[in-house]
């Protein structure tokens, strides 16, 4: 190993510091690809210092940019000139991995800097002449084709290479000797599309991997782009696999890739070891890398399309899965994966104990999957599964605080509320709640799926910070589609409901920003869409009782929403945060603390006051007035305000007063009431479903490029040489001193979203997992 890496080591030393070009033709290129024996030769002996001594030196920088190219050439005589890559017959298939190996290892340090990627574009993206390639390969014509970008050949060599037999795959049963090697897009593993068990290798997935790791680099050019750019930037790796015109080809990767990530199971595939806690590294880093690699693809929507499927052949297929059992074998796949956290085994040496990096991932992938394949989707609904997958998506995005993944489980948690039938799955009754781990579970539960559901996403809502806008108005949006379908909720939910819109409607909190409005208006609507629907047999007593409690905000609001710019300069409001949707903190409240001031907000603009006069608050008002009549109540007796405040030192909070009338009787009124008349009850209600716009874009490709880099610093936190380890991303940032990449169970690893076209940015990769978790 030292000669070889001092060998190679010499050679970079002379194309880096000899003062010449080396010529195009010189057999000292060889060295690069002939020496090498592992990757860890090639990315320990090109460090960081000698890429970019090449590279910004004028001189070294014409030999960097001959050592790319003569490598990509003999890459491409390999796989067409070569009888076999299999080790049995020579050191073909090595002389193929360690080109692969240097590519890898250079080209995120071409793609960083303006001045060279604008070179590999210009080479790699245009079309040649033969002279060209022949000034590097005399015989290049012999396994070059001119009239093809150079990328989309490198491209398609590599997508072969992962199909190549005695390579990647297996022999063939009818091969004889001697064996010729030959591209088969055959599937690498049984499930979708294939029921025929396959034999493999350690050392095939290992050489598929790094074939794929190169794959991913290529890809990765857009992530040293700023993200307002990511949007319209366009990477021709990426165009010419997802829009592959041999869709059988793409078929083959496609399913090859889905059924090697899906059938990994963690408890069967090896026994547990106590020396090697995480696992077989050679396996489930194949896993990890087909994720990425699969993710990459599938996900990718650059240059901006608004559909995003139609362009991509990738997301088209995958749309098309549409048998039971493939659509099963997809589910149990990522169910496995993602229950993990939840499940019980008091063993501390059980493999359920042992965290799976790439649950992230997976959850991204469970999202394509329901935003994808409505086939899916339905079939997750409707064989009852959903609820099951609802507590696990709210474990994950409350153990991430609603950051990172916890955000790809809101995307989710919207595209099933849209599901009429799974709003309808929530009315059954939650018997295993004290099973769930104690993060998750609510306090002295007892109620339905529905109450667990609703109360869940307004505590995710309550700790939303503010500025997080966008979220906060889509959880609301998740409640609101249910609200129509759901019947009997609990007294507490119905309180939680009433606390919740008690908090959004102070004045400090809607006057903020019109945002704040909207996720206001979000939940008054899922409000009005419960007592619409309240009816002999779809009752939801609670909340209309809760309702007429609350129904001095009720009109407190409403007085705000009639008010002009002069009467809200009139405002009283406390010294505290103006915007800040969060539940205050118990503090001991000064003489000087308690009083007040005029308002500070002097305009405000159009749009907000627009907002602030369509607030639904007609129903809610119907309800009320419509429960004084009957009751026999004056609407002034108790709460006839006419200017809204949010001081509660003047009056007692409804929570704490008691009504003249008793509760039982107005429970057993509204009850009686059926449904509430001079209300239109909207039989078909359309649902708020999660649309992609150019700015969630950006954030999503942050996200999961961040999980692949992070990903790949972590696989190597050892040496440091990871791919893009030290290189200048732009698309978002590593924190210094943390390169190791997330995990469920001990979060060091952090990707930061850069700018506030983000929303919020990329922050925690990771969950964290608390102690104690009990079982499911």
């Amino acid at each position: 190993m030292g000669a070889v890496q001092s060998d190679l080591k010499a050679s970079i030393v002379q194309a880096t510091s000899g003062g010449r070009v080396i010529p195009k033709d010189d057999p000292f290129w060889q060295t690069y690809w002939l020496r090498p024996e592992t990757a860890e030769h090639v990315f320990e002996t090109f460090t960081t210092t000698d890429i970019r001594g090449m590279r910004d030196n004028a001189t070294a920088a014409e030999n960097l940019k001959t050592l790319i190219l003569r490598t990509v050439l003999h890459l491409l005589k390999t796989r067409h000139q070569a009888v076999s890559l299999s080790d049995e017959t020579g050191k073909h298939g090595l002389v193929a991995l360690n080109c692969v190996r240097v590519l890898t290892r250079i080209l995120p340090y071409i793609y960083e800097v303006d001045e060279t990627r604008r070179w590999e574009e210009s080479v790699f993206s245009a079309i040649q002449d033969e002279s060209f390639f022949q000034g590097y390969a005399p015989d290049a014509i012999d396994y070059v084709q001119p009239h093809q970008p150079l990328i989309a050949q490198l491209t398609q060599t590599l997508l072969d290479l992962l199909f190549y037999t005695g390579f990647t795959l297996p022999w063939s049963e009818a091969e004889t000797e001697p064996r010729k090697s030959q591209v088969s897009y055959s599937l690498w593993q049984s499930g979708i599309a294939c029921d025929t068990t396959i034999v493999s290798s350690k050392e095939m997935e290992s050489k598929r991997t790094e074939i794929m790791r190169l794959l991913i680099t290529l890809e990765s050019k857009s992530i040293y782009t700023i993200p307002p750019d990511y949007i319209d930037y366009n990477v021709d790796a990426v165009q010419y696999i997802t829009r592959h015109a041999d869709k059988r080809r793409v078929q083959s990767l496609l399913c090859s890739l889905l059924n090697t990530v899906i059938k990994y199971h963690p408890d069967s595939w090896l026994p547990f070891d106590p020396r090697n806690p995480q696992g077989d590294n050679v396996r489930e880093t194949h896993i990890r890398v087909c994720l990425h690699f699969l993710l990459v693809n599938m996900l990718t929507r650059a240059p901006w399309d608004e559909a995003g499927k139609e362009r991509n052949e990738f997301r088209l297929q995958f749309s098309y899965l549409h048998k039971p059992k493939h659509l099963q074998f997809l589910a149990d796949g990522i169910f496995k994966i993602l229950r993990r956290p939840l499940e019980s085994n008091s063993n501390v040496l059980s493999m359920a104990q042992r965290p799976i990096p790439w649950t992230p991932e997976m959850i991204i992938l469970l999202w394509e999957a329901l935003f994808t394949n409505r086939k899916y989707l339905h079939y997750v609904v409707e064989s009852g599964r959903a609820l099951d997958l609802m507590v696990l998506l709210v474990y994950y995005a409350k153990e991430s605080h609603m950051d990172g993944v916890g955000r790809v489980c809101v995307f989710c948690l919207q595209t099933l509320s849209a599901e009429k039938h799974f709003g309808e799955l929530l009315n059954r009754p939650f018997e295993a709640h004290d099973t769930l781990p104690s993060s998750i579970q609510i306090k002295n539960f007892h109620g339905r799926y529905s109450d667990y559901f609703i109360t869940s996403m307004l505590s995710l809502l309550e700790h939303t910070s503010p500025e997080a806008t966008f979220w906060s108005v889509s959880l609301t949006s998740i409640i609101t589609n249910v609200t129509p379908h759901v019947t009997g909720l609990g007294r507490a939910t119905s309180s939680k409901l009433m606390q919740t819109f008690a908090r959004l409607a102070k004045p400090s909190v809607v006057l903020a920003s019109e945002s704040n409005v909207n996720t206001l208006s979000n939940l008054l609507h899922a409000i009005n869409l419960i007592i619409e629907h309240h009816d002999t047999g779809h009752e939801n007593s609670n909340l209309l009782y809760a309702t007429w409690r609350a129904r001095e905000k009720f009109r407190s609001l409403r007085d705000l929403s009639l008010m002009d710019e002069e009467g809200m300069s009139q405002l009283e409001i406390p010294c505290s945060s103006r915007s800040s949707m969060e539940v205050p903190n118990d503090r001991v409240e000064t003489e000087k603390s308690k009083g007040k001031r005029p308002s500070e907000y002097k305009t405000w603009s159009g749009g907000l006051m627009n907002k602030l006069a369509d607030l639904p608050l007609h129903t809610s008002l119907t309800l009320i007035s419509l429960l004084e009549s009957n009751l026999g109540v004056s609407p002034d007796a108790d709460d006839g305000i006419s200017t809204p405040s949010v001081d509660s030192s003047a009056r007692p909070s409804l929570t704490e007063r008691r009504g003249s009338l008793d509760k039982a009787d107005i429970l057993r009124m509204v009850k009686e009431l059926g449904k509430v008349p001079g209300l239109d009850r909207r039989e078909v209600v359309e649902a708020d479903k999660f649309a992609f716009q150019p700015s969630i874009a950006a954030l999503y490709a942050s996200y999961f490029w961040g999980l692949v880099v992070s990903h790949d610093a972590q696989r190597v936190s050892g040496t440091g040489t990871g791919i893009w380890a030290g290189t200048e991303i732009r698309l978002f940032r590593i924190k210094a001193g943390q390169i190791q990449g997330p995990s469920l169970w001990s979060p060091k690893g952090a990707v930061d979203a850069v700018g506030e076209s983000l929303v919020a940015g990329v922050k925690d990769l990771t969950l964290r997992a608390k102690k104690g978790i009990s079982g499911e």
